[in-house]
């Protein structure tokens, strides 16, 4: 077997590595709903409220230097369904997006979700719809569809509408030749489907806290073993043959009990996302920062839990240079690395999940 480290044009970067991190989620194995390692319930389904403060945005820039933005002036609020992976982002959720390398004042613009649009782990949305509004005078408005395919119709101002299967919508941000209203549906159905991902993925991290506290406690750390490349040896610039991606607790009371204030931290360790069925998947390097661990209970239910600040403390879910690359595995046995196709994740979010 052989492998080899290649480039491909940074144009495609942001729409191909956006794309896959969107329809994989980097979070370990979920222990699933409940119970924790200390008698508490997990309750199916949780509210919760994701703001993003705009000293620290959530930025996803690619290696070319281009990037994209998110802000947010009120909570993006929504519903996530424990077992299911389900989540829903509520109507009226505002996403203020600024986007590198376009023109003003297309650049800068708002998403609003019009209905709730509802997704599961992995997924694109099956229902609800949003639109873009901005510093110029059109209006692009977006429907999920089901049928005749899943996909969207998208508009601009009102007019006559077309729909397009998903993967023919997000091809839109990759063609030079489209007008900036269909790169900013493309765009912001990528955007929303990023945010739905990130809630999963902190809903998915907060239950595994849960479930394994007392694990935690005893041993500081959880080790999860990503995908092991083919053969003997691993693709060219990667120096492991089977990564990892660790879950840690730091006890910031130094009391030896996990609980609130308490911070945690994943690492990514050139970990390898194989899908069997798919000849392109993701590799991650990189380190996940969740500060200012929230947790309420009512009894032995929770009522409450997130990372969220508190006082002058810091709180959130924090990237520091979070790497994802593509492999692909072009022939049986031979991966290749496209060293271009990276995206870099930085600053994050407070999010708190909630039963009120």
């Amino acid at each position: 077997m052989s492998y080899a480290t290649k480039t491909r044009p940074v144009s495609c970067t942001i729409a191909v590595v956006f794309l896959l991190t969107l329809l994989s989620s980097c979070g370990g194995s979920s222990g699933g709903g409940g119970g924790g390692g200390d008698d508490i319930t997990i309750p199916e389904e949780f509210s919760f409220s994701l703001s993003i403060d705009e000293l620290d945005p959530f930025t996803i820039t690619d290696q070319g230097g281009s990037g994209v933005t998110l802000g947010t002036l009120a909570p993006v609020t929504g519903t996530y369904v424990v077992d299911s992976g389900i989540c829903t982002l509520g109507r009226d959720s505002l996403i203020n997006i600024v986007r590198e390398g376009w023109e003003a004042p297309y650049n800068a613009f708002t998403i609003q979700v019009l209905s709730d649009i509802t997704a599961e782990t992995g997924r694109n949305p099956t229902q609800g719809s949003f639109k873009v509004t901005g510093g110029f005078p059109d209006t692009v408005s977006l429907t999920v569809v089901t049928s005749p395919s899943p996909g969207a119709t998208i508009s601009l101002n009102n007019g006559a509408q077309k729909t397009y299967t998903w993967d023919e919508l997000y091809a839109l941000y990759l063609d030079e030749n489209e007008e900036y209203w269909r790169w900013q549906a493309s765009l912001s159905a990528l955007i929303i489907t990023r945010v739905i991902e990130e809630v999963i993925f902190s809903g998915d991290t907060l239950l595994q806290i849960e479930v394994n506290d007392d694990l935690l406690e005893d041993d500081g750390s959880i080790t999860y073993s990503g995908s092991p490349f083919p053969g003997s040896t691993p693709p060219s610039g990667v120096p492991v043959q089977q990564g990892t991606q660790t879950l840690s607790w730091t006890d910031t009371s130094w009391d030896s009990v996990l609980g609130p204030g308490d911070g945690f931290s994943w690492n990514y360790y050139w970990y390898w996302n194989n899908i069997p069925s798919e000849d392109i998947d993701l590799l991650y390097f990189g380190n996940v920062r969740m500060l200012g661990f929230l947790e309420n209970s009512d009894g032995d239910e929770i009522t409450s839990v997130g990372f969220m600040p508190e006082g002058s403390a810091a709180g959130g879910v924090f990237y520091d240079g979070f790497l994802i690359y593509t492999t692909e595995e072009v022939s049986p046995g031979v991966i290749d690395v496209y060293e271009d196709d990276v995206l870099v994740y930085d600053g994050g979010y407070g999010i708190v999940f909630s039963t009120e």
